[in-house]
């Protein structure tokens, strides 16, 4: 997870309306002067969003998508103000959305790194922590700190009863 999320690509407590202002957002945070424009970035999760839910459960949402002009693959996180209807398997409506952006066309090594942002948030104590987080650093030395961080920074979860 190194190097995918800076401290620029996460904005906190944002008052998003919907699923398609979430995208813009993030169009917004990953942009940069010669690459993709916002509108762009916005338009390609949208359109994946259109295939099947990007929805996790449990308030989070991974969008991703295949983008051209990406030098590398980039992710931007989002907490919102408000939950957001997002279609979740459990019904939860969704207030943090990291989102994936990679290079068109897609590799291998994408699909792993979107299989490691579905493992980081299926783990609970990395849900907490996160949860916790009050500012962007905190968020980010989360994602840095993967797969030992979440673990390192909670009490043990309790065992089930």
């Amino acid at each position: 997870m190194k190097d995918l999320l800076s401290l620029d690509r996460i904005a906190l407590n944002v008052h998003i309306h919907s699923k398609q202002h979430a995208f813009e957002e993030i169009g917004r945070l990953v942009c940069h002067r010669r690459g993709p424009k916002p509108d762009e970035i916005a338009s390609r999760l949208a359109k994946r969003e259109a295939r099947r839910s990007t929805a996790q459960g449990y308030g989070i949402a991974l969008p991703h998508a295949q983008v051209k002009g990406l030098s590398k693959p980039v992710a931007a996180f989002l907490r919102t103000q408000e939950p957001l209807a997002f279609d979740a398997p459990d019904g939860i409506a969704v207030d943090q959305v990291c989102a994936l952006l990679v290079p068109k066309p897609a590799t291998s090594e994408h699909f792993d790194l979107l299989t490691q942002l579905g493992l980081m948030f299926s783990d609970r104590r990395f849900r907490l922590a996160l949860a916790a987080c009050t500012e962007p650093l905190g968020v980010w030395q989360l994602f840095e700190q993967w797969p030992y961080g979440p673990a390192d920074l909670l009490a043990p979860a309790p065992a089930p009863a």
